[in-house]
Formats: structure tokens, sequence, C-alpha cells
């Protein structure tokens, strides 16, 4: 519609008079954003109302931004943007060795019960990333009425510093897109390190949209060394302050529709200041999460996401474990590491009928509401 305002607008500039072709332009483009409001607060409503249908994933959803949370006396954390609030992150750090075979082996006439290494298959960043998604996304029994539908959906995506955000162009980010979806192993789609990684994000919608629980996880294999990291985020319900859920305004009142005309002229001005590269939505921001209350009031929806960030963070480690396994790789310290995140922050460094010492403070005691 505004590429049409505009050439009616010089049409009329060269047959009648240029002020005649600047009004044209002005009111067509203006129509434009007023009818682009009307539109998506109609599509707002009907998503609230669960009327919508989810639709396939734009390619830049592949691409996301992060950047660094400074909290007084505690390590800095890092945001993923648009993907809500962080909470408590763990991660798991291993040297990668051959498992010990103790099986008994026939050596002349006796048995010989000593130790021995296994076959080892290497394995790159991008096989455990697919081992990963297809134990999260698969069922957790064979038989097809054990257990509801899994509602978790995961997809790979490529990460970005905030700062670099703003200056992707149309190469960088096709480059990106094909690294989220299939990695670095991909011709011609190698982008630096020191310029993004792959993450799997691990992504529930439960309460009608209102409550949204990510895990990104993160795999850095080099050096015969694997680290594994859990960063879960939580965007929050919409807040208060912009309406509660289907109490939205039906878009049919004059008042609503004066302020759209308003704001419809205030849309021409950002969308000039986009094109010229200088909007502040450029910094891979998303609307949903600045809406989003600071806490989470309901003691439900507290439950529900700190039961989805548990349940997806230990079916991680455990799909990480048995892919260890398979591959011939020592699971030993990696099994100590996981048991200590699952147990809330307890380090149980005795045995049973000996001395015991707890220990507090390990990764995923708690979570930031």
């Amino acid at each position: 519609m505004q590429v049409a305002s505009v050439g009616l607008g010089g049409f009329l500039a060269l047959l009648v008079t240029p002020w005649a072709g600047l009004a044209t332009t002005l009111i067509g483009v203006w129509l434009s954003h007023y009818i682009d409001r009307i539109l998506a607060r109609t599509g707002l409503r009907r998503c609230t109302r669960g009327e919508m249908q989810p639709c396939s994933r734009d390619a830049d959803e592949r691409i996301v931004a992060y950047a660094k949370e400074l909290r007084a006396g505690t390590a800095p954390k890092y945001h993923f943007l648009g993907a809500g609030k962080v909470w408590f992150e763990s991660q798991v750090g291993i040297e990668v060795t051959p498992a010990e075979d103790r099986t008994p082996h026939l050596q002349g006439t006796r048995w010989d019960l000593g130790a021995c290494d296994r076959p080892f298959a290497d394995f790159t960043e991008d096989d455990l990333y697919a081992q990963i998604q297809a134990a999260l996304g698969g069922a957790r029994d064979p038989r097809p009425d054990f257990l509801p539908a899994n509602r978790l959906e995961t997809f790979c995506v490529a990460a970005v510093s905030q700062d670099k955000w703003e200056a992707l162009g149309a190469a960088d980010r096709k480059s990106l897109v094909s690294l989220a979806r299939h990695g670095v192993d991909r011709k011609g789609t190698r982008p630096s390190p020191h310029f993004a990684r792959r993450f799997l994000c691990a992504r529930r919608v439960s309460w009608e949209g209102e409550l949204v629980a990510s895990v990104f996880v993160s795999v850095a294999y080099e050096d015969h060394f694997l680290r594994v990291v859990v960063r879960p985020h939580v965007l929050h319900p919409v807040s208060e302050e912009y309406g509660e859920r289907g109490a939205l305004p039906d878009g049919s009142g004059w008042k609503w529709h004066a302020r759209a005309a308003f704001h419809a002229v205030l849309d021409i001005g950002f969308a000039l200041k986009r094109s010229q590269g200088s909007a502040s939505d450029a910094e891979g921001g998303n609307l949903r999460e600045a809406v989003a209350q600071e806490y989470v009031e309901d003691m439900l929806q507290w439950d529900d996401a700190r039961r989805y960030i548990g349940m997806t963070q230990r079916r991680v480690y455990t799909a990480v474990d048995k892919f260890l396994v398979s591959s011939g790789v020592d699971t030993g310290a990696y099994r100590q590491q996981t048991t200590v995140i699952y147990n809330s922050g307890v380090i149980n460094t005795g045995s049973i009928g000996g001395d015991v010492d707890n220990q507090g403070g390990a990764a995923g005691q708690g979570g930031s509401p």
C-alpha cells in the first residue's frame, strides 16, 4: 500500500501540483500504518483466545542476540534477548576418556579379569546436539498411550552478541541461519566461533501463552574436554499495566481509533529511523519481553515454571549421558556432577556408612523468580 501511495503521489505531482503529490503520499503511508495497527490488534485478540494456529518459524528466529547481566556480588549472567528473565544456570565439564571394560576375557586357559579400554567413537558437537534434540522430541515410552503428547519444542539457534546485532548484513544472516540449522560442518557456513555459536533451544509454552519456559543448551568439545551448559529463561505473563488476557479492547471504540491514528503518524518517523539503521529495536529486543511482569505472581505459574525447567534440564543431561555411554566415554565424573545438580545444591562427599560432608552452593540450587 505504501508503494502504491508513493507511485500515485508521484503521478499527481507531475500532473497536478507537487503539494498534491506529497499530501497523497503522506496520507497513503499514514493509512497503511493505521490499518496495520488495526490488523495487529485483531490478531492479538485472536491469539489470546486461542483461535490462531502456530505458523512456521521465520528464519530470523534462528538468530538470537545475547547481552550480559551484571548482578552485585555474583558472577555475570548472560541474557538471551526476547527469552525472558534469566534463571539459575547449571553446567557440567569432564575430561573425555575411554571407559574401562571389566568384563571377563579369555586368555589361554584362564579368565583375565583385568581392565581394558572399550572401543571409543569420536564425535562432534553437532552429533551431540542432534542426540539431545532427538531425545527431547521423542516419546518417553514406546507405548503410544502411556504418556500425554510431548509439547516441548526444540530447535537450534545461532547466538551473537547484542553489540554485533545491528551490523548484521544479509550475507551474515544467511550464514547464521545455516549455522543454526546444519551446524559448523556445513560447507560455506562456518562463521568464526568468536562471532557466533550454535545453541539448542528447548521451549515450552503454557498457560495459553502467558508462560514460556526456554532452556538454551551449549555444547563445547575441544582438546578432549566436554562442557555442557544449560541456561534457562522464563518469559513471565503480560503485566497488568497492559491489560489482562481476555480483557483487551475490541478495537472498535473511538478512543482506541483516535490513539491508533495518532500513533500511526509517529510510525512514519520510526520507519524513517529504521531505514537509516538507527532504530532502537535493532538491538534484538522483543516486545513481548518488554511488557512482561517482573516476577511471577501466581504460585501455580511459579510451580509450573520450575517444573518445566527442572524436567527439561534433567532430560538434557540424561540424553548426554546416554550418548557418552554409547560412544565409549567414561561417565563416572559426569554422573557425579549431574547428581549434584539433581539434588538441588547438596554435595555428598562422604559415604552412607561413614562420615558425610554436605556442602551447599552447587549449580541449580534455586531459581530466580
